[in-house]
């Protein structure tokens, strides 16, 4: 196994699949941080096109603090990338 692989096995427990995806290369990780981000947020927006105005609100807070994350990922690679082999 790559130390620091670009794709995961999804046929994981979910601890081992946070592993996996923890154990990405940064700019993976961040690509990967950015399709959930957006995946939750489209179910903020269709629970609040159904009227579930508090999940929705909890789900855009996720979605906001995943696209903080991403970005500090984003910060890692261009650290990281200089050093990797």
């Amino acid at each position: 196994m790559d130390k620091h692989p670009t794709s995961v096995n999804v046929e994981l427990q979910l601890e081992r699949l946070a592993a996996e995806i923890a154990n990405l290369r940064y700019d993976a990780l961040a690509e990967f941080i950015g399709h959930l981000q957006q995946q939750i947020l489209a179910q903020s927006k269709g629970d609040m096109a159904k009227g579930r105005e508090k999940l929705a609100a909890e789900l855009l807070k996720a979605s906001n603090h995943l696209a903080f994350t991403e970005t500090y990922v984003e910060a890692a690679w261009t650290i990281s990338k200089p050093h990797m082999q």
